[in-house]
């Protein structure tokens, strides 16, 4: 079976090294303990959306649909520079932190994101001045630093977020980002009555996600002091396994997120603003299968979680995940209406299109998971591309014909065809591993 292991087999296993040892240890995780560590990280991934969605309101009265629109384009564009900048090691770190043989130390993994924190401030002004050019001819430059700052904070805390990730602590993962989303509320507040412009939001924002980094280095401390090594052959390993794990990185983020960017391209940015929160109140699904799908991923790299115990856990996060769609659907206008006003009402529909996706959109996110946690990276990209060509197929046709409702429509499809891909390329890994030599 794909990395299960009896209790005898557990007994035999030599002893892991310590860098193993900041993780979960023990023998193997059964269904009850992944749903209790899910549940966990849920709950606080509950607390951080309940957060992200009372911060997005704030932002939204402050700058109203336009500005709004220019703050989640420049977030979106720091968000795929900041993934860009980190070159898939990240997962490469989530896989050899924790492999059955040999496992890489911490410190060595940590000179390596410190490498890419700073390559991604480069990275960031790039790609930020020629996005902007490109949306708007002439773009503040102001608006250009803060988006390069907060790419630097994002790639520092996506790299360190995931090294926790690495080792099964998904709830510590979880508690830094409600962290760092608390404060941003606070710090929003006070923005609002300092008439603050989109380029101020994204110097805030920056501030908290490291924040958030410098929590999640904290967290990493346990069960000793950490050490950064700069190593050139760790380094070269981390970028080789990296590179094949790109476009699986890339291409699932651009799945979630390349919607706002296509909008703004054959829209405006005041498109873009209503559908960014109708985007982001359809993720409320994903809480669960989210966490599921990262201790799975765990689970998979480590040898920790049996093939059965992986399927009872996938099916029992998506029977809970449905009737939480189906709430949200049911109140989708009158909580729009009260809590962002007529400006955003445009919102309504889209969401509730967009509702219909996510729960294949959570069986995509757990499945592209696993493929990638035993190693099949390329099933994983191969997953991710398909959905990705999805998206931007229908959203050139759909958008200018049928708006912002056109986008959702397209994204709930490229859903569909996501897990339709992963779910079968779980199934031919399956038969691959119990087939006969």
């Amino acid at each position: 079976m794909d990395g299960a292991m009896t209790g005898a087999d557990a007994g035999r296993r030599p002893q892991a090294p310590p860098a193993v040892s900041r993780g979960i240890s023990g023998p193997g995780l059964g269904t009850r303990k992944v749903l209790r560590r899910s549940g966990a990280a849920s709950g606080l991934a509950m607390a951080l959306a309940g957060m992200d969605a009372v911060a997005a309101v704030i932002v939204s009265r402050a700058l109203g649909p336009g500005d709004r629109g220019v703050f989640v384009l420049a977030a979106t564009i720091a968000g795929f520079a900041a993934l860009f900048s980190q070159a898939g090691i990240s997962t490469a770190g989530r896989l050899a932190l924790v492999r059955r043989s040999d496992p890489i130390p911490l410190p060595f993994y940590l000179g390596s994101c410190l490498v890419h924190t700073m390559a991604a401030g480069g990275i960031g002004s790039l790609a930020a001045a020629g996005s902007f050019f490109l949306l708007f001819d002439r773009p503040s430059w102001f608006l250009v630093s803060a988006t390069a700052l907060l790419t630097m904070a994002m790639t520092a805390f996506y790299l360190l977020a995931d090294a926790l990730n690495a080792y099964g602590r998904t709830p510590a993962a979880m508690l830094t980002s409600a962290a760092g989303s608390g404060v941003f509320v606070a710090v929003s507040l006070l923005g609002t009555h300092l008439g603050w412009v989109p380029a101020t939001f994204l110097l805030a924002n920056a501030g908290t996600i490291t924040l958030q980094a410098l929590l999640a280095l904290a967290l990493l401390r346990r069960p000793g002091p950490l050490a950064v090594k700069l190593s050139w052959n760790r380094h070269r390993e981390f970028v080789r396994v990296g590179i094949a794990a790109v476009p699986y990185v890339l291409g699932t983020a651009l799945v979630f997120r390349l919607d706002r960017y296509i909008i703004g391209l054959l829209s405006n940015e005041g498109h873009v603003g209503v559908y960014s929160i109708a985007a982001s109140l359809s993720e409320v699904g994903r809480f669960l299968p989210n966490a599921v799908g990262q201790l799975l991923f765990f689970g998979a790299a480590s040898g920790a979680v049996a093939e059965t115990v992986r399927n009872r856990t996938r099916m029992i996060s998506l029977v809970v995940t449905m009737p939480v769609l189906l709430v949200v659907a049911f109140m989708a206008e009158p909580v729009v209406d009260f809590t962002l006003g007529d400006e955003f009402a445009a919102a309504v529909a889209p969401l509730r299109i967009l509702l219909l996706g996510e729960l294949f959109a959570a069986s995509m996110l757990i499945d592209v998971r696993i493929l990638a946690g035993s190693g099949r990276l390329w099933a994983a990209s191969g997953v991710t591309m398909a959905a990705l060509a999805v998206t931007i197929t229908l959203d050139v046709v759909l958008v200018p014909t049928h708006g912002i409702s056109g986008a959702a429509i397209a994204t709930a499809l490229s859903y569909l065809v996501g897990a339709a891909v992963a779910r079968r390329f779980v199934s031919l890994s399956i038969r691959a591993t119990v087939a006969p030599a």
